[in-house]
């Protein structure tokens, strides 16, 4: 599809939310999320959360979250890695089971999860991750260690390139855990939920994907959504104040999974997609 703006812009967004509804790559749920609840769960996960390490010490400058769930059978020579670092690579590993830790945030998701748990056998990997104010959140893709893929430019990046390749995740990963070899990825349609918040009630902040070289910007107006993690790279521009998601990992129900009500998401805006901007050029 040629992404184009004609002079009804407003059609031509709606064309846009429709294609990626169609082509399971972004689309909105029935259920929703009330902005007092939103501000809620950003305030304990101020007060409360931490900063993401991505390997040893380092940590990931742009997001401030909470983990609501944990590994319950993590061999014990791994309890010494950052819980974050393997939780996320692991996400879909069907081998490890999960349960909800204690936090005030957990009673407040388990109710907004409990309508939509039917197009779910189960949930894995549930993380409060808030954009901090004035941080730019670069273009990326989620991508599930074990898994192949048509797009990579190398087994350890997720970037986008011509290679048929295993993705492994990070060197420190493979050495963890060398010989993944996974379908789960692909079996969940590459589909992430997400419950949408932001201490504005008027602003969702400036989330966007990258589809055929355009920038789309979005908004879910309050509904949870789905993302497709891997076919379309996704990111946020910065606002002046906390915005974020619940993400909520899992494994769908294909049996119900036809019966899922979904909705185009609000397509805010278009541009073309500047990479150097991104660090990537």
């Amino acid at each position: 599809m040629n992404i184009e703006v004609d002079d009804d812009r407003e059609t031509a967004y709606c064309e846009i939310a429709n294609a990626l509804l169609d082509k399971d790559l972004l689309f909105a749920s029935a259920f929703n999320i009330c902005p007092d609840l939103q501000r809620e769960i950003i305030r304990l996960t101020v007060n409360t959360g931490h900063d993401f390490p991505v390997e040893g010490d380092v940590v990931d400058p742009f997001w401030l979250g909470v983990g609501l769930t944990k590994i319950v059978n993590l061999p014990q020579e791994f309890k010494s890695t950052s819980p974050s670092f393997i939780e996320y690579y692991c996400r879909l590993n069907e081998r490890f089971y999960w349960e909800w830790v204690q936090h005030p945030i957990v009673p407040l998701v388990q109710e907004l999860l409990s309508p939509i748990s039917r197009f779910f056998l189960r949930f894995t990997r549930i993380t409060v991750v808030l954009q901090k104010p004035g941080m730019h959140l670069w273009a990326h893709r989620d991508l599930v260690p074990g898994e192949t893929y048509d797009n990579l430019q190398s087994e350890h990046l997720t970037f986008r390139g011509d290679r048929k390749l295993t993705f492994k995740g990070s060197p420190a990963f493979v050495k963890a855990f060398p010989d993944i070899i996974t379908d789960s990825h692909s079996k969940q349609n590459y589909l992430n939920l997400k419950i949408p918040l932001s201490t504005d009630p008027y602003s969702p902040g400036a989330p966007f994907v990258i589809w055929n070289g355009t920038k789309i910007s979005y908004s879910s107006q309050n509904q949870l959504f789905f993302l497709n993690e891997a076919l379309i790279e996704h990111g946020a521009d910065k606002v002046n104040h906390f915005r974020g998601v619940v993400f909520v990992d899992g494994f769908l129900n294909l049996r119900t999974w036809c019966e899922l009500e979904k909705l185009p998401v609000r397509v805010s805006g278009l541009s073309k997609m500047d990479y150097e901007s991104e660090g990537r050029g």
